[in-house]
């Protein structure tokens, strides 16, 4: 089976190449012919904003509304939130953990003060 498709790509500042979502083709082996594009010399940003549109559109490539965008800014917003109140929760139940411990152990004794002085000293000569 030849299948081929053929679709328009980046190249990155690092000369790795972006492609547009999953391909339409069996697992394996394929072969890469890569083509620059030249751009319109002097085209002004309106004009490509509107040949970028056009091609958009032509591709049949709906945009969100700008509800979409809201409820996606919203949603991710919730999900951050969500993902910090998680984090607090831990770093509180760890701080709990750790002074159940520490109070379980009671208030250091002058012996082992004396011990963790003198094994300190003992190590710095």
């Amino acid at each position: 089976m030849n299948a081929e498709t053929v679709l328009r790509g980046t190249i990155k500042a690092d000369g790795t190449l972006d492609v547009p979502g999953p391909l339409a083709l069996p697992p394996g082996p394929v072969e890469v012919t890569v083509r620059a594009i030249p751009t319109a010399a002097g085209e002004d940003l309106l004009a490509l904003l509107a040949r970028f549109r056009a091609e958009q559109q032509a591709s049949g490539h709906v945009p969100r509304t700008a509800d979409e965008l809201d409820a996606g800014v919203r949603q991710m917003r919730d999900e951050w939130e969500e993902r910090q109140v998680a984090i607090e929760q831990l770093k509180d139940e760890c701080r709990r953990d750790r002074e159940a411990s520490n109070a379980a152990k009671g208030p250091p004794t002058r012996s082992s003060f004396s011990t963790r002085t003198s094994s300190s000293t003992l190590s710095k000569t």
